[in-house]
């Protein structure tokens, strides 16, 4: 047996070990999803957990950490963010790339996995190279220091991640606008307009966190206040999500929905109904507000009815079938339902966003999402990036589909 052979069936044992029963749980009453089955305009069939998903998930873990371990390499200053078809190494950005968090929050997440301190080293190397982002003026600052420091506090504790966060959530409480009651995310042509998208929703975990551990209670006020805002500008009447939208600074009027990543002005962009989904799920479980629950369910539940057959969402579900499919989307999705099952008080409701999580999980790790026979860089292929035209890999799928499987670990444990 080679060593790498070896190495690879160590992890997934460990991973095994970590709170997955043995004997796997029968489907709810239809069959299983097929991952790798064209859309055929049918919905994806709710699952419990299963023999084969258990598989799957350690044998993605054991390949996330040889890619992960193979993108370890100088300069130090750049960091994995894409890769296309027939590239063999991931192409690189800045530390003030938006994406700069998500390579060392996979590694923290894999450590998290695996227990290998190997990881941990690897991840709080990465993770310095953006200490110095954190009062960046982005308004994607929570990505990219809640991913890495976030995590490193999360599962080390120590100060200097907790100061990074704090002074990241900060930067980010500059971009509050008052009348809007919510941060301004990207600049418009017009100075009288606060343009907002709905991937705002992700960066507020790091103010509830700087909040938490600092005792500073204004962060998580602006928090609270922007996920609440967006349930009234970006949330549709049926629980699907407009990306962006345009308020005039003065009275927090909306002036225009509008899309700048979907297929249309009112289509719902997959990965834009992603981000709220898991991000007014941890607006709920940071705040316990009402609103922001019965918020997380719309999005959640429109999420749940409209996946197709594969269990993997389109870039964006108003495109024709046949349209690249978003692993990406997924696997936030994924992450936020299971949370939300977690944290669900309705059983019936709660059992029904795992089973949705289930499957989409089931779908995106096997051999058809996942790069173990085609190869490449990322764990994660056949994701969406600006449009349906820009497909590849990208390092945010990799992490999300980490977090999932932390998630899952936390679900099986919890059983």
């Amino acid at each position: 047996m080679s060593s790498r052979r070896a190495l690879a069936l160590a992890v997934a044992a460990a991973f095994l070990a970590s709170g997955v029963p043995a004997a796997a749980a029968p489907a709810l009453g239809l069959p299983a999803p097929a991952p790798a089955a064209a859309d055929t305009g049918a919905s994806c069939a709710p699952v419990r957990d299963s023999s084969r998903l258990q598989r799957q998930a350690a044998a993605t873990v054991a390949l996330a950490r040889r890619r992960l371990v193979a993108a370890d390499v100088a300069p130090y200053s750049r960091y994995p963010k894409a890769a296309y078809p027939g590239d063999r190494h991931w192409q690189r950005g800045r530390a003030s790339d938006w994406t700069a968090g998500f390579y060392p929050g996979a590694l923290w997440l894999a450590y998290e996995l695996t227990g290998d301190r190997r990881l941990r080293a690897r991840a709080e190397r990465w993770t310095a190279g953006l200490l110095g982002q954190a009062g960046s003026t982005s308004h994607d600052v929570g990505f990219m220091l809640g991913s890495s420091a976030g995590q490193g506090r999360r599962l080390t504790g120590r100060a200097a991640y907790g100061r990074a966060e704090l002074t990241a959530a900060r930067s980010l409480a500059r971009h509050f606008v008052p009348a809007v009651g919510a941060n301004w995310s990207w600049k418009a042509e017009d100075p009288a307009v606060a343009r907002v998208i709905v991937d705002s929703l992700m960066n507020l975990e790091v103010m509830f966190d700087a909040a938490r551990t600092s005792g500073d209670a204004r962060l998580s006020r602006i928090a609270r206040t922007h996920a609440r805002t967006l349930t009234r500008t970006h949330l549709r009447p049926d629980g699907s999500t407009w990306h962006v939208v345009d308020l005039d600074r003065g009275t927090g009027r909306v002036l225009r929905r509008w899309s700048a990543q979907g297929l249309s002005d009112s289509s719902t962009w997959a990965r834009g109904q992603a981000w709220a989904v898991h991000g007014l799920t941890t607006a709920w479980r940071e705040t316990g507000d009402p609103a922001l629950r019965e918020a997380a369910r719309r999005a959640a539940d429109w999420w749940v009815a409209h996946l197709p057959a594969d269990c993997v969402p389109p870039w964006d579900f108003d495109a024709p079938r046949g349209a690249p499919k978003d692993a990406s989307a997924g696997a936030v999705a994924a992450a936020g339902l299971l949370e939300l099952g977690r944290l669900e008080p309705d059983r019936r409701r709660g059992a029904r966003y795992r089973a949705s999580a289930l499957a989409g999980l089931t779908a995106l790790t096997s051999p058809a999402y996942t790069t173990v026979r085609t190869g490449g860089p990322s764990v994660l292929r056949r994701q969406v990036y600006r449009n349906g035209d820009d497909v590849g890999a990208f390092i945010w799928g990799d992490y999300y589909l980490l977090e999932a499987l932390v998630g899952l670990r936390r679900a099986r444990a919890a059983r």
